[in-house]
């Protein structure tokens, strides 16, 4: 029995009113299997990258003079810094 071939769609995903390409989606449809995958553009991804390097060391930051924090304060502010989405942002990015 042949299998007929893969069916392959992509669309390219754009966001705002000015249309800024943020990545594309790719469908592929084999026999009675399905399978999507999106891909972040690589400028997104840069700037992805330069926002997560920026607030990874936060606590350092947050300790310098431009800040001035003393360390027992570091916990009060964790939570806007320290969460899922960072850890996510790092296994996207793979750090």
């Amino acid at each position: 029995m042949a299998t007929a071939a893969p069916t392959r769609q992509q669309v390219r995903v754009c966001i705002g009113n000015a249309g800024l390409p943020l990545g594309s989606l790719v469908y592929v449809r084999h026999g009675r299997r399905d399978s999507s995958a999106f891909a972040f553009e690589e400028t997104w991804l840069a700037v992805l990258n330069e926002v997560y390097a920026t607030i990874v060391n936060w606590r350092e930051v947050a300790l310098g003079k431009e800040v001035g924090l003393n360390a027992f304060e570091l916990d009060d502010f964790a939570a806007a810094f320290e969460h899922a989405q960072m850890d996510a942002t790092a296994a996207l990015l793979g750090r």
